[in-house]
């Protein structure tokens, strides 16, 4: 079984498999079941026996080399009964990018890891709820907050990150491009709050919620590293190669606004958004002009930036899960003021 997005290098020595969420192994007597969110993979025979046995070991701690060892399979074998999940964006070959020897497959690994985590942090029940159109439009309200603290940021850790004198003008010249296009962004977004009935005072008053104040905090202490590591923060958040055409981009946000009437304003507001974004073409990574510019990283710049893609999906999908401890904790009103010590002992 050969999925539709097979890795760029042979993965039986060099990779970890993980699968992603929403991923589930159904067992009966004479068959294994991949129950995903779009198709359900079927195994009879010996290969239900080699799902049931390899199934629990793909966290990504482990070589498809260890995982062989364990449980004497080949991983020829295993990569052929696993493969398929990649249709899904739903499995990841960690690791399969350090061994890259060209620069296009380089970018295919770097491609599918992108689509996996960027995936994964759509796959947190906060985000699912949304974009599924079944959340609680205080839950939304939120939201719509929390991710204005987010869009706001770049003119931080996006100026940070291009604030470089190491790097070639002509590579500066693109980060510094990227970063200007969304400077001015923040009023877009701004505008559509404001239309929800919030005022200015209270938008530059609000406290993020602690997750996310620490994405925003990791975002900017790795634009403040080096400059792989920054442009890589870049490939999850636009991990497409070809960005949605303008009707899908519509239909999405006017789906959303339908749903949530009181935010309606903030998704018209993303609307425009995106739209300016396809226009832009910032699906066009900056890493990989980086890399067609230098060269291919070494091993140790190669694992960084598959670092710093993991921790960019992990600290987004804490974003979603503070949004939806919040929401729990019945607190309906969504603007955080700062406390002082006064206020708190008053």
């Amino acid at each position: 079984m050969s999925g539709s997005h097979p890795v760029a290098v042979d993965p039986s020595r060099h990779s970890r498999p993980v699968v992603g969420p929403r991923i589930s192994l159904l067992l009966s007597t004479d068959r294994a079941t991949l129950d995903t969110p779009s198709q359900r993979i079927r195994f009879t025979g010996e290969s239900r026996d080699l799902v049931e046995q390899v199934f629990p070991l793909l966290n990504g701690s482990l070589s498809l080399d260890a995982i062989a060892s364990k449980t004497g399979y080949s991983p020829g074998s295993i990569y052929r009964h696993f493969d398929e999940l990649g249709e899904d964006d739903a499995i990841a070959w960690l690791g399969c990018s350090l061994h890259a020897q060209e620069e296009d497959d380089y970018f295919e690994s770097l491609r599918l890891l992108a689509r996996f985590w960027n995936r994964a942090i759509f796959c947190e029940p906060v985000a699912m709820r949304i974009f599924g159109c079944t959340a609680h439009v205080n839950e939304v309200r939120l939201w719509a907050l929390e991710f204005f603290c987010f869009i706001r940021a770049a003119n931080a850790y996006m100026a940070k990150g291009v604030s470089r004198l190491d790097i070639p003008a002509s590579l500066q010249e693109i980060a510094v491009r990227h970063y200007v296009d969304e400077a001015e962004h923040e009023e877009i977004f701004r505008e559509g709050l404001l239309e929800m009935g919030f005022t200015d005072a209270e938008l530059d008053r609000h406290v993020p919620l602690p997750s996310t104040q620490a994405l925003l905090n990791f975002l900017f202490e790795t634009a403040s590293g080096d400059f792989s590591g920054y442009l890589a923060l870049f490939t999850v958040m636009q991990p497409l190669e070809v960005h949605p055409t303008s009707d899908q981009i519509t239909a999405k946000y006017e789906t959303l606004a339908d749903a949530y009437p009181p935010v309606a304003p903030f998704f018209k507001a993303c609307m425009r958004h995106d739209l300016i974004d396809a226009g832009l073409g910032h699906s066009e990574w900056g890493l990989e002009a980086l890399v067609r510019a230098t060269g291919l990283p070494g091993h140790e710049a190669r694992r960084h930036i598959e670092d710093v893609m993991m921790q960019t999906s992990a600290f987004f999908c804490l974003f979603y899960r503070g949004i939806g401890r919040q929401q729990a904790s019945r607190r309906d009103r969504a603007i955080r003021h700062p406390v002082s010590a006064a206020v708190a002992f008053r």
